[in-house]
């Protein structure tokens, strides 16, 4: 079993179980965001993080999310991390529209 890491006295940093504390609005607006913008790749690991992600998130939907909300909803459309062990997850994924940004 994978531990989730761990901050400054035993507290997980970011868990991806704030995503389930998210109103269903805001979870179904982050899920229809990742399908619309990300596909998934066998090999190619994206070269941002959870944390750069969800905020090309917040800047299309104009909505605040924390960093274990989108590892969650990323988990939740079925992408999986390269390593759990790091804070800001990265994942086998490319954008679907137009250039890749900057995150």
């Amino acid at each position: 079993m994978i531990t989730p890491p761990q901050g400054s006295f035993g507290r997980n940093i970011d868990p991806p179980s704030e995503y389930q504390e998210l109103c269903p609005d805001t979870r179904a607006e982050v899920l229809l965001w990742i399908w619309r913008n990300l596909k998934p790749t066998k090999a190619k690991v994206y070269p941002g993080t959870s944390y750069g992600l969800k905020h090309a998130f917040e800047d299309d939907a104009g909505t605040y999310i924390s960093n274990g909300a989108f590892k969650g909803a990323m988990l939740e459309a079925g992408y999986l991390p390269v390593d759990r062990r790091e804070r800001n997850w990265r994942f086998r994924c490319a954008w679907t529209r137009g250039k890749a940004r900057a995150v």
